[in-house]
């Protein structure tokens, strides 16, 4: 007889409940009847079947009892690595991720030609705290020097990557790294 998955996984958990519901029922009973008293291993079981009926042994990777206390580590739920990978990716434009990028780069002359993308693109980046003036007002003096100018300047005269903006290009590399990860079975 052929199994579906799916419908495996759907009864997984009803039938946990089902089974926390009959083990109460039982010591309720007993309670009631038999003057029973709930005792340590029957308070464990209730809290296991519970633990396990809500899903979330299932993403249990560790656990263990230290000096300091209880160590849990937990799965990664792939949809919401995917979601915080797509919101991080989406925080900057094109353009401005490129400028983030440039001022990264170890080089101290990094050439642009001004343009109003990259103006709003700078002011976007300040904004955020990717990056910072060099001086107050640079951003400003930038427009203002080279607006009408069609020669290229060095873009580090004004800005400079702050420790914000080297942590989101940190990041956006190691999410690159978790779609992998996750079809590695790495987590």
């Amino acid at each position: 007889m052929p199994t579906n998955k799916l419908s495996r996984k759907a009864l997984t958990p009803a039938l946990i409940f089902s089974s926390l519901v009959f083990f109460v029922s039982i010591i309720l009973y007993r309670m009631i009847v038999a003057n029973y008293r709930l005792s340590f291993p029957d308070f464990l079981l209730i809290v296991f079947l519970s633990l396990l009926s809500s899903g979330i042994l299932h993403r249990l990777i560790e656990f263990s009892f230290t000096e300091k206390g209880v160590i849990a580590r937990f799965r990664e739920v792939k949809e919401n690595v995917k979601i915080i990978n797509e919101i991080a990716k989406h925080v900057l434009t094109e353009g401005e991720l490129l400028q983030l990028k440039h001022l990264n780069r170890k080089e101290n002359y990094i050439e642009v030609k001004y343009c109003d993308f990259l103006f709003r693109e700078m002011i976007r980046l300040c904004q955020h705290k990717f990056v910072a003036e060099t001086y107050t007002g640079a951003v400003w003096d930038m427009q203002n020097k080279h607006h009408n100018d069609s020669g290229n300047y060095n873009l580090k005269d004004y800005f400079q990557i702050t420790e914000d903006g080297i942590s989101y290009l940190k990041l956006l590399e190691d999410l690159e790294k978790i779609p992998e990860e996750i079809n590695n079975n790495v987590f």
